[in-house]
């Protein structure tokens, strides 16, 4: 049973906000401006006592609290990353178009903050920042955004900087992260502009007696590299709530290490296809589609938890139908573009 508690509001520390006409996010987070009416997490909860409920600008994030452990399959160090994460994405046009917004260059490295110190206070850690365990392993494991950074743009580039944080990614394979994760994801922004608003939610699933593999060396906080991620999306038009679920595995390290050994290191797709390569219209996500009981069941999230029993099992029985057809004319950014 989960129990909810008190949102802990990560704070970050006080710096005078930057003008847009900066190139660059700054070394530490911009402060915090939530718009007004932006309900984040509108259609999840889900939170065990302990755990951290982090309210960003551009997004929502519950990170695993710091006595939780994996008991099945049984992890002894801390996941070191979200439960689960979800952004409100609102219509954005720039003289009458749908335009992607400006941005700042990312911050290098990824911001660290106070109340994730734990981490590093684990046994046998001497390296305390999270971003040295991906900086080793970022070719394979990209930081993978659960909340998207350019969506999170279109609130403000400060709010896009702020993206930049361990409470909003997990270790992501390179393919599906820059494939067909982010193919769905610009699906996601051509919704908000066709219906005003739509909603992403992303998180890590762990599959029962399978083993859990880490990223990060000796020393280093070792962050788990979950077995599949799942993704949500919801809209409403004409008072009527849509919903599409789905679930994309993630491969083995360990087979991957073993397949780049054999190929003279070069590293695999796995099946995933390159968004730069791939026309947005070419991707087909039947294989990935699931259910909302399915991601329920894998997480022990509660999806729609306001929803009456007859309202839920429709929303479920939707879930699993496949991507909606979105007119070009939506879209800010789209795979095969570049």
């Amino acid at each position: 049973m989960r129990v909810q508690t008190a949102a802990i509001v990560i704070a970050f520390l006080a710096v005078s906000p930057a003008a847009y006409a900066e190139t660059a996010c700054q070394s530490q987070p911009f402060p915090i401006h939530i718009p007004s009416g932006y309900n984040h997490d509108r259609w999840i909860s889900g939170q065990r006592q302990g755990d951290l409920l982090v309210k960003f600008d551009g997004y929502t994030s519950v990170f695993y609290g710091p006595n939780f452990r994996l008991t099945n399959p049984p992890v002894p160090a801390h996941l070191a990353h979200p439960y689960w994460v979800s952004q409100e994405v609102r219509r954005f046009r720039q003289g009458g178009q749908f335009v992607s917004p400006d941005g700042f260059e990312r911050p290098s490295p990824w911001y660290e903050q106070q109340e994730l110190s734990f981490l590093g206070q684990q046994p046998g850690v001497t390296e305390r920042h999270v971003d040295k365990a991906y900086a080793g392993e970022a070719e394979v494991w990209n930081r993978g955004h659960m909340a998207t950074r350019h969506l999170v743009n279109r609130i403000s580039p400060e709010a896009g900087c702020n993206s930049h944080t361990f409470t909003n990614a997990v270790p992501q394979f390179w393919s599906l992260n820059q494939g067909e994760w982010l193919a769905l994801e610009n699906t996601v922004g051509a919704l908000a502009n066709k219906f005003g608003k739509a909603w992403n939610i992303s998180g890590p699933i762990y599959i029962p007696d399978l083993p859990v593999e880490t990223i990060g060396e000796a020393g280093e906080i070792k962050v788990a590299i979950p077995h599949a991620l799942f993704k949500v999306i919801v809209y409403v038009a004409n008072a009527q709530t849509q919903v599409r679920a789905f679930i994309f595995p993630q491969p083995s390290y360990r087979k991957i290490k073993a397949i780049m050994a054999a190929n003279g290191n070069k590293k695999p797709t796995m099946g995933f296809r390159n968004c730069q390569s791939t026309n947005q219209a070419a991707y087909d996500f039947a294989p990935f589609m699931a259910s909302l009981t399915d991601i329920e069941r894998l997480t022990q999230v509660k999806l729609f938890p306001n929803a009456v029993a007859a309202s839920k099992v429709a929303l479920d029985e939707m879930s699993s139908r496949g991507l909606w057809t979105v007119d070009a004319r939506f879209f800010d950014e789209f795979c095969g573009s570049q």
